[in-house]
């Protein structure tokens, strides 16, 4: 415990961003993965919080295309949260890695969630069958939480690696001047 006192607040805010990555990974996400194909039939809060977001997004209510949500939420719960997991350790561990892994899963991430707004975009909002205001509103707001912890942890990542590699400053033109005689 006494490691993560020592972290500054933009560390404490990745460790909370990518502990709620994974938490909802492992909870919600999951328990897509296991029911998409009976969700409709079912009546717990997750399955009832899916048929309001499936408002936004059918397929996530088990309706229309489902393999393009079932495969990003499969990749995302099996595969990217042992790189979320493994960031956070390299952020309390202060290890030599932690930079470049966060730079490329936030970018990854990021591209992800603006990838599924832009498909949902050019399919015309194929999954939505009412378009009114507030099924935008159902699709767009509750993927905000992982683009903008993405862009956190991405810029977060940028400005340490370009001060790593800026090199020294070089002087201004103006300044490399002989002066007059």
């Amino acid at each position: 415990m006494g490691e993560l006192r020592r972290l500054s607040w933009r560390d404490r805010v990745s460790i909370a961003i990518l502990s709620f990555f994974m938490l909802m990974a492992w909870t919600i996400e999951l328990y897509f993965i296991l029911h998409h194909h009976d969700i409709r039939q079912r009546s717990d809060v997750f399955a009832l919080a899916y048929r309001l977001y499936g408002r936004g997004d059918a397929a996530y209510y088990g309706s229309g295309f489902t393999a393009l949500p079932l495969a990003l939420e499969t990749f995302d719960v099996f595969v990217t949260q042992v790189f979320n997991a493994l960031l956070v350790w390299a952020i309390v561990r202060r290890r030599f890695y932690r930079y470049p892994l966060q730079l490329g899963l936030s970018a990854y991430s990021a591209a992800l969630v603006l990838l599924y707004f832009w498909t949902a975009h050019v399919s015309g909002y194929a999954g939505m069958a009412d378009k009114g205001f507030w099924n935008f509103v159902i699709l767009v707001v509750p993927n905000l939480p992982w683009l903008l912890g993405d862009l956190f942890l991405l810029h977060q990542a940028v400005i340490p690696v370009l001060r790593r590699f800026a090199g020294p400053v070089q002087p201004l033109m103006e300044d490399t001047r002989l002066p007059a005689a």
